[in-house]
């Protein structure tokens, strides 16, 4: 077989706790099942700076298919880390971000060292919109006889025996260093405003020793749309009695809302074209056909594997052009909105239908740049970081995801 795969597990993901000895079962079963099917090592790793080093190693190896156990922040931390090694590797005299351009370019060429492996998502953590929208679904029996089935018929044809889909990735960086690698990101599900702060309070049990949970979602949902709902009516009330919203405001002072999306003062950029509105309550930033405990701000956005531009059934070749990254965009939605705003269109965002709210820019993008006072907070994927004052999200390169429970075509 001409497939070298490694497998990495999370053991701080949801389903893969340490403390059931599940993360342990994980690994007996990933060594025990695909043994005979070209895996390489399988690596548990509790923390996610361990990443790094295998990362490394699997560059020397040459692994070109990595199973990933966990959530969205296990690939995230995975992507981010190994394209610092590449970096570190081939990126010599060139910015961060120049070459994320050009790596797929160098991944094609057969002269080149440089490979991209291709991912596929063992759906184990609390968000898992990998799995979920490229359906990666299938137990290990079965993609332990794809992969059999692919070696005993498509000997030396590697990853292309199998279907494949190659997902936009976004470089974050801070504009003022672009250099500096420490701060780099690669994402591409969502990053900074109301979705980081829902998140932010999503996240709060863990402060308790405990797990977010759909419930815990819903919770901050309903107490946030009923906050701004409540917050208006006790506004307009005040006003209309007293001349002044503040009465109102004195009255009812909780407005959940306004803690979970604030007005930050800011520029934001897209595409060259600045928004009008110089303060900004939301920013979310996407590729995928997200559903995010069943709302969906990403509605333009594909909903199966076949729908994403590069998109390679089995057997045919990718091309560089077939690989541009000029060529796609990432979905955004942008401005200053309030939160009776956000609250009627809840609706619309559960159902994945156009929100057209007041004050918000619903676009697709290939650059988005956001200058602020303070450092942007954002959300990549699941994992929570702070970054400059100064900063560019960017389409980078294409990240392959190789379908492994489909079975190979002729």
């Amino acid at each position: 077989m001409t497939l070298k795969i490694a497998a990495i597990i999370n053991r701080r993901a949801r389903g893969n706790k340490s403390r059931s000895r599940v993360a342990e079962e994980e690994a007996l079963d990933l060594r025990q099942k695909l043994s005979s099917c070209g895996l390489l090592s399988v690596d548990t790793t509790p923390k996610p700076e361990m990443v790094a080093s295998v990362c490394d190693s699997y560059i020397q190896k040459g692994v070109n298919v990595v199973i990933l156990s966990g959530g969205d922040g296990t690939v995230q931390n995975f992507l981010t880390h190994h394209f610092k090694e590449l970096y570190k590797r081939y990126g010599t005299g060139m910015t961060p971000i120049d070459f994320a351009h050009a790596l797929n370019r160098m991944a094609l060429d057969p002269t080149s060292e440089v490979s991209l492996p291709a991912l596929y998502h063992r759906s184990r953590g609390t968000v898992n919109a990998y799995a979920g929208t490229l359906n990666m679904a299938s137990d290990l029996e079965t993609i332990a006889e794809n992969l059999t089935e692919a070696d005993r018929r498509y000997a030396g044809s590697g990853i292309t025996a199998f279907d494949r889909v190659y997902v936009p990735m976004m470089l974050l960086y801070d504009k003022d260093k672009p250099n500096d690698i420490d701060k780099l990101h690669v994402m591409a599900l969502y990053a900074d405003g109301s979705v980081y702060n829902f998140f932010e309070r999503y996240y709060e049990p863990k402060e308790r020793g405990k797990d977010p949970s759909l419930f815990t979602a819903m919770q901050l949902i309903a107490r946030g749309a009923s906050s701004a709902m409540l917050s208006a009516a006790v506004d307009a009330w005040s006003t209309r009695l007293t001349g002044s919203p503040e009465w109102g405001r004195m009255a009812y002072r909780e407005r959940f809302i306004e803690q979970t999306i604030k007005s930050t003062p800011a520029t934001v950029i897209i595409d060259g074209n600045a928004l009008p509105s110089p303060t900004r309550s939301v920013t979310a930033i996407g590729t995928m056909d997200v559903s995010l405990y069943g709302i969906r701000p990403f509605w333009r956005m594909p909903r199966r594997p076949e729908g994403f531009g590069a998109y390679f059934p089995s057997m045919m070749l990718e091309t560089r052009p077939d690989l541009d990254p000029s060529g796609q965009a990432f979905h955004v939605l942008c401005g200053d909105v309030s939160g009776v705003g956000i609250a009627k269109a809840l609706p619309s965002l559960y159902l994945g239908k156009q929100t057209n709210i007041a004050g918000l820019t619903d676009i697709t993008a290939r650059r988005v740049e956001i200058t602020q006072d303070v450092p942007l907070d954002f959300i990549a994927d699941g994992s929570r970081g702070s970054i400059g004052k100064n900063v560019v999200v960017e389409i980078a390169y294409l990240q392959p995801f190789i379908l492994l429970d489909r079975k190979p075509m002729e």
